[in-house]
């Protein structure tokens, strides 16, 4: 039969090559197994503007190569590795021909004998074993991922994408393997806890998860089509031998599954490893690139080489070239100067909090030394941390120089002479200006004397407060932060935390007079000595019951008008005296609960509360 040229022409094989290979068939034992490989199915031929002329140059080097000289060419081959002869074999069909022919079995297992991959399976020859490792197309659905991350099942033969691992189409869950007929039969035969990963191909999705495994679905259909065709009309005996069997066939597959994943990790740790090596070394030329123009020291600062080390250019696990450096330079010089922004930044920060906190301490003693000589009002520390000259003091001294704590003291000492006078004045003219905008009914306007009375009471969130504790106390910061207050965890003193209440006012002053004081003069000092109980005056007609005695100071945190507390007799006095001393009360707040009285006027002795 007459042969067209151009079809022969077209081929692109040479004559020398398809003489060489004619009379010698394909080994069949390196073909791929229709029941252990599951190919892509054919791909529709797509029509295409490109030139024939085009077409060519595409592929050139492969015209070249079947060129060769016979000799010339199996010597190229004795030089490649196995990873490079299957692709090789892929890229042309006289190509594959060749390398797949009986003759060059011997040529595949030299090369694959000093390739650092597991060894191959009985089961499989070396191209279909490369076709496992090298190839990235899923088995199930025949795809090849955008990533190539394909999850290989070493069991199974198979390469699985990330869909097709929880497509329950593809594979099958411990939980539903009781649906399968021949699942249930193995369990009956061998009972339900029985390990069904000793007879079907199963593999872990999850990588942080390694105990849970799931099952392939055709490997179990093909297994169970294989069970009904050996095993009907068998008694279970023959059953169980038969099963016994195929898991001492699978046993092998197992092992070398093993040693495959074992192989996978050591190549995974051995490409991290790579990374790491690249990226040090690219990470240190830069480093000698950046010291010619002045920015090692700053690039490789402990403070900023984290950062430096995660920047996109310099993270790259590719060798630094001068085309890709020139590219990036300018943007990398810029990421260290904000490197350098930064660090220095945080390294105010921190000494600035560090000035702050020791300032504190400094100030604690000074609280201490002057409570030993004067009760005068003195600022906390979170007022003076707003005074100007602290701020001068611990912000103007340069970062890198230190700040003793005398010069701290000093400064506190000096303030105390001029400035504290003044801060103590205006918190009192603030209080007083509270007093006389809520009391417009007094028969005189407030004075900073006015203050000191027991009489002048202020209310705080829930809590009544007298002069100076009114302003000395403070609640703690609970709040994190760069501000001076925040630092040292106080809040500066503010007139607006503070109220006065008209009947607050009424009601000191009752209780003043009762304990036989002049409100006009009796100090809280004054009220203190006098000691005097009291008890609601609504509580007194069950006196002979019981009744709650309490001292002066919480009457005024309790009530609310002028009226509402009696002064105790001097018998419940003394006794309510005589109960706050004992030894038995716990956790004295001001009060106690007085017993009540016999027939003959007598205090119950039973029955006494003591908290």
């Amino acid at each position: 039969m007459r042969r067209s040229t151009r079809i022969e022409s077209s081929r692109g094989v040479p004559s020398r090559l398809e003489s060489a290979t004619a009379d010698e068939k394909p080994d069949t034992s390196l073909e791929p197994e229709p029941s252990s490989v599951v190919n892509a199915p054919p791909h529709k031929r797509q029509k295409t503007m490109v030139k024939c002329e085009e077409t060519y140059h595409a592929n050139d080097s492969v015209f070249s190569l079947q060129q060769l000289p016979l000799d010339i060419l199996f010597e190229i081959f004795n030089l490649l590795d196995p990873i490079s002869l299957f692709h090789l074999s892929r890229a042309s069909k006289a190509l594959r021909s060749t390398l797949i022919g009986r003759s060059l079995v011997l040529l595949w297992k030299k090369s694959y004998a000093g390739a650092d991959l597991p060894p191959v399976p009985n089961d499989l020859n070396i191209p279909q074993f490369l076709g496992l490792v090298v190839d990235d197309e899923c088995d199930f659905c025949h795809t090849s991922p955008a990533d190539g991350n394909v999850y290989r099942v070493w069991e199974a033969r198979k390469r699985c994408c990330r869909n097709c691992q929880f497509d329950s189409a593809h594979i099958v869950r411990p939980r539903d393997m009781h649906e399968i007929k021949v699942v249930r039969d193995v369990q009956r035969y061998f009972g339900r806890d029985y390990a069904l990963e000793s007879l079907f191909p199963n593999f872990s999705p999850n990588a942080w998860e390694p105990e849970f495994r799931v099952f392939v679905r055709e490997e179990i259909e093909s297994f169970a089509a294989e069970y009904e065709a050996e095993n009907r009309r068998k008694l279970v005996k023959d059953k169980k031998i038969w099963l016994e069997r195929k898991v001492s066939e699978r046993k092998q597959v197992r092992k070398h599954a093993s040693i495959c994943e074992e192989w996978v990790k050591e190549q995974e740790r051995k490409r991290k490893a790579d990374e790491l090596r690249i990226r040090e070394e690219r990470r240190e030329a830069i480093l000698e690139r950046l010291k010619e123009l002045g920015w090692f020291e700053e690039a490789n600062h402990w403070e900023s080489e984290r950062s430096f080390k995660a920047h996109a250019f310099v993270a790259k696990a590719e060798p630094l070239t001068d085309e890709d450096w020139n590219e990036n330079r300018a943007e990398l010089i810029r990421f260290v100067e904000k490197l350098k922004e930064k660090r220095l930044a945080e390294d105010r920060r921190r000494t600035l909090h560090k000035r702050y906190t020791s300032l504190a301490q400094v100030h604690k003693v000074f609280l201490k030394e002057q409570l030993r000589r004067s009760l005068d009002l003195l600022p906390s520390i979170g007022d003076l941390v707003t005074f100007d000259e602290v701020t001068r003091l611990i912000e103007g001294t340069p970062i890198k120089q230190d700040l003793p704590w005398q010069d701290m003291r000093a400064l506190i000492d000096e303030l105390a002479e001029t400035r504290f006078p003044e801060w103590r004045t205006v918190r009192e003219d603030e209080l007083v200006g509270l007093i006389n905008a809520a009391d417009t009914e007094r028969a005189r306007p407030a004075t900073r004397a006015d203050l000191k009375l027991a009489a002048t009471v202020f209310k705080r969130d829930y809590a009544r407060l007298w002069y100076p504790e009114v302003v000395i106390r403070r609640d703690q910061v609970r709040e994190m932060g760069d501000e001076p207050q925040l630092v040292v965890r106080q809040r500066a003193w503010a007139v607006g935390q503070v109220s006065v209440r008209v009947p607050l006012l009424r009601l000191a002053e009752r209780l003043v007079e009762l304990a036989g004081l002049d409100p006009q003069v009796a100090t809280p000092a004054d009220m203190d000595r006098r000691d005097a109980w009291y008890a609601r005056a609504r509580d007194m007609p069950q006196r002979k019951e019981g009744i709650r005695a309490m001292m002066w100071r919480v009457a005024v945190g309790e009530g609310k008008d002028a009226d509402e507390f009696v002064l105790l007799s001097e018998k419940d006095t003394a006794f309510a005296r005589e109960m706050r001393g004992d030894r038995r009360m716990r956790n004295f707040w001001g009060h106690v609960e007085l017993p009540g009285l016999t027939k003959k006027g007598e205090f119950k002795k039973r029955g006494i509360r003591y908290w």
